[in-house]
């Protein structure tokens, strides 16, 4: 009994008495197997047979006289639908509580066009339609852009034939119609690879074709500029390797940096304070050093954090350049360790050339997209202390592109496209009386808590412009072709505006052009 109740329990039985209605059918079909068997169980087969009946209706009902033998229900059960109905027009219940739609009649949420009071709209006007759709197809060259005047399709243009007639036959040289990230990217990609060493390029396929066994005895020392051991210097630990393609012949052997510790000569701020301690006195003598020196000390002083974003921008981007250029630059760097002076492995020397190449690269590339914006400002005025900024950060780029043609091999350099749109441009920008003006004496101010770093900068852009002329006459005596394009381009027409007398119908002149921004 207790066996059965268990195996019928879980699908039979009363839900309000479960155990009334369990034991009544329990009773009920053990009377029935008793009345043939003469007491005995039924066998364990027809004892599991009785609580396989198909449960019928009944026994999903709560009345106390439900029963498992209750039979099922017949199959073919007639299902009744109702009859389909005429379908619905969509039509018909298009209303305004259903689909809304817009009334002619009612108010918009706002005017459709924007009416400020108090404010006179100017109408521009182009007198010659065909001709500027014509400019525009064709694009305006970097002199006009900056100038913000109009550009003629002739090439050269107007304004470039007048203001540079010896390149008449070449207007390539002077009427440019490329942004300059546009000319670094097109025109002087390969600016750069006159620096590439083979033994660098020879360094990475050993390392991609076999995999370097590096020692456990570790070299440490400090990586010099050039011979002076009395210049700072940067700290290196150093391991020798060897690689092997099949694991027994040893195809190259080397030493660079552990891959265990943390070199400074890998990390590029590590090496820009480094290019900045390198300097010698003889340097800060030139116009070349006072610029970097000046350059340096703008990147370095929290008293731009007042000026632009963007100025501040030319400012950390050119001195990077410049210090990344200078030890990419360098064919040679020396390892110094217990006081014993040698050259530092070619292994080593690759990779700190390929930190410096990609920061060189980056910072150029962002220093030209900032240069770049100056097209597209509509008259924003450049400030008198924002201008030297601007004015250094183009010559500290046309010293770099002047270095790379005059002392390297024109071997695979094609950075003179590059120059010569730096130069229009610093031409545009610098081409008036009142733009080469340039001081940084007003941003002195007393009432600062920075008095002691903006005497700073203002001392060292005195002591730059104060080296421009000799620096200027170089470039006049200079037999480079180089020279003679910067000549050209920047000195000549620079000497003039300088040395011009002052007119006294100046005084009284518009001083707006040659403050704003896209004509600096």
């Amino acid at each position: 009994m207790t066996n059965m109740g268990l195996r019928g329990g879980a699908s039979i039985g009363n839900v309000e008495e479960p155990s009334d209605t369990y034991f009544r059918d329990a009773f009920w079909s053990y009377e029935e197997y008793d009345s043939s068997s003469g007491g005995s169980f039924p066998s364990s087969q027809e004892a599991n047979m009785l609580f396989t009946y198909a449960r019928s209706e009944s026994s999903q009902l709560t009345t106390d006289n439900s029963s498992i033998h209750t039979p099922p229900p017949p199959d073919d059960v007639t299902i009744h639908k109702p009859e389909p109905t005429t379908p619905i027009d969509i039509e018909e219940l298009v209303g305004d509580d259903l689909i809304p739609y817009y009334d002619k009649s009612q108010a918009l949420p706002r005017p459709q066009t924007l009416d400020i009071p108090h404010r006179v709209s100017k109408t521009r006007v182009v007198k010659d339609v065909v001709k500027t759709n014509q400019v525009r197809g064709a694009g305006a060259c970097i002199k006009c852009r900056l100038q913000r005047i109009s550009c003629s399709t002739s090439y050269p243009c107007e304004t470039c034939k007048k203001a540079y007639p010896q390149y008449h036959q070449t207007p390539e040289v002077c009427c440019i119609r490329y942004e300059l990230s546009n000319v670094a990217r097109d025109l002087a990609f390969r600016r750069f690879d006159c620096l590439l060493r083979r033994e660098d390029a020879a360094v990475r396929e050993n390392f991609r074709m076999a995999q370097p066994k590096f020692s456990d005895t570790v070299i440490v020392g400090h990586i010099l500029f050039d011979r002076d051991t009395s210049k700072p210097g940067l700290h290196a630990v150093l391991r020798n390797y060897t690689c092997s393609a099949d694991g027994h012949n040893i195809a190259h052997r080397g030493c660079t940096f552990s891959r265990d510790h943390n070199n400074a000569a890998l990390q590029t701020q590590h090496l820009i304070d480094w290019a900045e301690k390198i300097a010698s006195p003889v340097e800060n003598s030139t116009f070349e050093g006072a610029l970097e020196s000046f350059v340096k000390i703008c990147a370095r002083s929290t008293c731009l954090n007042s000026f632009r974003a963007e100025i501040r921008t030319l400012a950390q981007k050119a001195h990077v350049v410049k210090c990344m250029y200078k030890i990419y630059r360098s064919r040679t760097l020396y390892f110094l360790q217990a006081n014993k002076l040698q050259e530092l492995p070619g292994p080593a020397h690759a990779g700190i050339r390929g930190v410096t190449r990609s920061a060189l690269e980056s910072s150029e590339r962002d220093l030209l997209a900032e240069l770049d914006k100056f097209f597209k400002t509509q008259k924003q005025k450049l400030d008198d202390k924002e201008r030297p900024i601007v004015w250094a950060a183009l010559w500290q780029l046309m010293l770099i592109y002047r270095d790379l043609l005059r002392n390297m091999k024109p071997f695979g350099n094609n950075a003179e496209p590059l120059l010569n749109a730096v130069a229009v441009f610093y031409g545009a920008c610098f081409r008036t009386s009142a733009s080469l003006k340039l001081s940084l004496e007003t941003i002195k101010d007393p009432r600062s808590f920075n008095l002691a770093q903006q005497a700073e900068i203002a001392d060292a852009f005195k002591y730059t412009l104060s080296l421009r002329d000799t620096f200027y006459q170089s470039i006049v005596a200079g037999v480079a072709t180089i020279d003679q394009r910067l000549k050209d381009l920047v000195v000549t027409p620079e000497m003039k505006v300088l040395n011009r007398r002052p007119n006294k119908k100046s005084a009284n002149g518009r001083l707006g052009d040659d403050l704003v921004m896209g004509g600096c």
